[in-house]
C-alpha cells in the first residue's frame, strides 16, 4: 500500500479543522474519527449498492435497505432495522445519527481492527508522518479537506489534482501544431532548432510545448544544459557556451533525453556551434539510445540570417501563433474537465471573447484563463511562463 504524509506547512490547517469539529488533539479524537469513518463507509456502501449519489438521497426506502442489510454486523443490523419496523421510508440523517452509538456496521472490517488502525495512524497524520493512502484519505474525508491539498506541492498526487498544475500542464501542451510538426522532422534529421524570441512569454510557452512533445515519444526524463537556470534570459558569451558543451556526455542518451538551450547573437555563433560541437555529438550518439537529442538556439530574428550553407543543419521555428475558436474552446473544455469545474459558460463563447481580447497577447490570454477557472496567481506566477527550462 502506498504511503503519503501531510506537508509540514499544512499541519496547523488539520489542527484547526479538528478544533472546528469540537474535538481534541489528544487520544480521544480517534474515537470521534471512528464514528465519522463509520458514517463515511456507510455512504459509500449505499452509493455502491443503490447506484445513487448519497448527497442526492433524502430518504432510504425499506426495499433499498434490504439491498444493503447484508453488509451489517448482527448487532448494528438490529439497531438500524428498528427504524423500518413501522415506516416504509427513513430519512438518511436519522440512520447516520445511529452511528453515534453503534459499532461499525460493515462486515468488511471488525470494530476492533478499525479502532486499532485509526488510533495507530492518528498521531502520524497530525504530525506529518507517513501513513497508508487509504487511511489518509479517510481522515481527510472526515475533516472535509481535499486530501491532495495537504500533500507537499512537489508530490505527484498534488500536481495531478492542483488547479495551478493542471493549468500549466494543459497550457504548455496547447496548439503550436506547425512547430510540433517541424520538431518531429528536425529530430528525425538531427537538426538544430533556431527559435526567435520576439516575446519571452510566447517563447517559453512554445519551448514547454516542444519539450512535452519530445517527452511523449519515450517518456524519459530530461537532462537540461543551459548556462544559467535562474535567469529568464540566457548568457550568450562564447565562454559560457563552451562550458555548457564540455558538460555534455552523449552517453546519457541511452536512458535520457538531452535538451540544450542557448541564446546566440549572430550567424557566426551558429556556424561555430555546428562545426565545433554539433557534428561531433551526432557521431557519438549510441546505437541503442532511448532518448532524443535536441538543441534550441534562441536568437533575435534581425540579427541572424540563415544562409544556404546552414540550411542542411538547422530548422527555424517561430513563436508566432494564431488562436482559433476550436482550439481555445477545446482547451477550455479539457481544463474544465480535469478541474471538475462546472460553472463555466459555453466554451465557444469564452473562446470568442479570448480571441477578440487576447489575439497576439499570450500573457493576457493566460491571465484571463486563470480568472475563468478561479485560480489565484501567486506573486511568482509569471516565472512559470517567462523562464525556461
Amino acid at each position: 500500500m502506498k504511503k503519503i504524509k501531510v506537508a509540514d506547512k499544512n499541519i496547523q490547517n488539520i489542527k484547526d479543522k479538528i478544533k472546528e469539529k469540537g474535538w481534541t488533539l489528544h487520544y480521544t479524537s480517534p474515537n470521534y474519527f471512528l464514528i465519522e469513518v463509520n458514517k463515511y463507509k456507510f455512504k459509500k456502501i449505499v452509493e455502491e449498492k443503490l447506484k445513487k449519489d448519497f448527497d442526492k438521497i433524502s430518504e432510504i426506502k425499506k426495499e433499498d435497505f434490504e439491498k444493503i442489510e447484508e453488509e451489517f454486523t448482527d448487532s448494528s443490523y438490529k439497531v438500524v432495522h428498528k427504524c423500518f419496523e413501522e415506516q416504509e421510508c427513513v430519512h438518511k440523517n436519522k440512520i447516520l445519527d445511529l452511528f453515534e452509538t453503534i459499532p461499525p456496521y460493515s462486515k468488511r472490517e471488525s470494530c476492533i481492527n478499525l479502532k486499532k488502525v485509526i488510533r495507530r495512524n492518528f498521531d502520524n497524520f497530525t504530525k506529518a508522518k507517513e501513513i497508508d493512502i487509504d487511511i489518509f484519505q479517510l481522515f481527510c474525508e472526515v475533516l472535509d479537506i481535499p486530501w491532495w491539498s495537504l500533500l507537499p506541492e512537489d508530490s505527484p498526487e498534488y500536481k495531478l489534482h492542483s488547479k495551478n498544475n493542471i493549468l500549466s500542464e494543459e497550457l504548455k501542451l496547447f496548439d503550436h501544431e506547425r512547430q510540433v510538426n517541424l520538431l518531429r522532422t528536425g529530430l528525425f534529421e538531427q537538426k538544430i532548432f533556431i527559435v526567435n524570441n520576439k516575446c519571452n512569454c510566447s517563447l517559453t510557452w512554445m519551448l514547454r510545448r516542444l519539450e512535452a512533445e519530445i517527452y511523449s515519444f519515450h517518456q524519459l526524463k530530461f537532462r537540461h544544459f543551459t548556462p544559467n537556470k535562474n535567469k529568464s534570459r540566457y548568457l550568450s558569451s562564447a565562454k559560457y557556451h563552451e562550458t555548457v558543451f564540455n558538460e555534455i556526455d552523449i552517453k546519457y542518451l541511452k536512458e535520457e533525453n538531452i535538451l540544450i538551450v542557448l541564446e546566440i547573437e549572430n550567424y557566426e555563433q551558429i556556424r561555430s556551434i555546428i562545426l565545433s560541437y554539433w557534428q561531433s555529438f551526432i557521431k557519438e550518439i549510441p546505437n541503442e539510445n532511448k532518448g532524443k537529442l535536441a538543441m534550441f538556439l534562441i536568437a533575435e530574428k534581425p540579427n541572424v540570417d540563415i544562409y544556404d550553407d546552414l540550411q542542411t543543419h538547422v530548422i527555424e521555428l517561430s513563436t508566432e501563433i494564431q488562436y482559433d475558436v476550436e482550439g481555445i474552446a477545446g482547451l477550455i473544455c479539457k481544463i474544465a474537465d480535469r478541474c471538475k469545474h462546472t460553472s463555466l459558460e459555453e466554451p465557444r463563447k469564452i473562446a470568442n471573447k479570448l480571441i477578440s481580447d487576447c489575439q497576439d497577447k499570450p500573457l493576457d490570454l493566460l491571465k484571463v484563463i486563470y480568472q475563468n477557472f478561479s485560480v489565484e496567481r501567486d506573486k511568482n506566477w509569471m516565472k512559470l511562463w517567462t523562464e525556461y527550462p
